[in-house]
């Protein structure tokens, strides 16, 4: 049942022995208060289809996420492909000229991220805690929040925010956007 949970890895086995499941350890007597045994005894049964089922759907809910970044890296590639054979011509300079005239703050709440002291909560965020921090003199966010698309390791320019958010990650789209002034 572990290893179906995903727990085989750091279950631990000697558990199981039927003596650590009857029986309690052996306590110094001058030590008998640090101890404290529980009994499940008068406890509800667990409903383990529930139970499988939830992580069931979190392991899907993390394969499906797994899978769009994939498709995510693959568009990414693709547009550097096109860039590295010269057809992207002056797309690099528009990039950098979007970056330069673009305050990532500004471009952050466009995105839908809100402002809490120094830090940004991501539109995606379940917990409501601040996980974005700009840095690299306001050039540069990097976010922290599970499922944010900007939550991949590496910090990101306004660009970046740009194309995850307006572009849903077609960075195409977006270089089409960028060469047509429409962003």
């Amino acid at each position: 049942m572990a290893t179906r949970l995903g727990l085989g890895q750091v279950w631990d086995h000697s558990c199981t022995n039927p003596s650590r499941l009857m029986y309690a350890p052996a306590i110094h007597p001058n030590r008998k208060a640090e101890y404290k045994a529980f009994s499940f005894l008068d406890a509800e049964p667990v409903d383990m289809g529930l139970l499988i089922g939830d992580v069931l759907d979190a392991q899907e809910a993390k394969r499906k996420q797994e899978e769009a970044h994939r498709h995510q890296q693959l568009r990414q590639a693709q547009a550097n492909r096109l860039l590295r054979r010269g057809e992207g011509g002056d797309v690099l300079a528009l990039i950098q000229q979007f970056n330069e005239s673009t305050d990532i703050a500004t471009e952050l709440a466009a995105a839908g991220f809100l402002q809490k002291d120094k830090r940004w909560i991501a539109p995606t965020s379940k917990s409501g805690v601040p996980g974005v921090t700009i840095l690299a003199e306001g050039r540069k966010a990097w976010s922290f929040h599970e499922g944010d698309p900007l939550n991949d390791g590496h910090p990101h320019d306004a660009w970046d925010i740009a194309v995850a958010y307006r572009f849903q990650g077609d960075r195409e789209a977006a270089v089409r956007a960028l060469r047509e002034g429409k962003l």
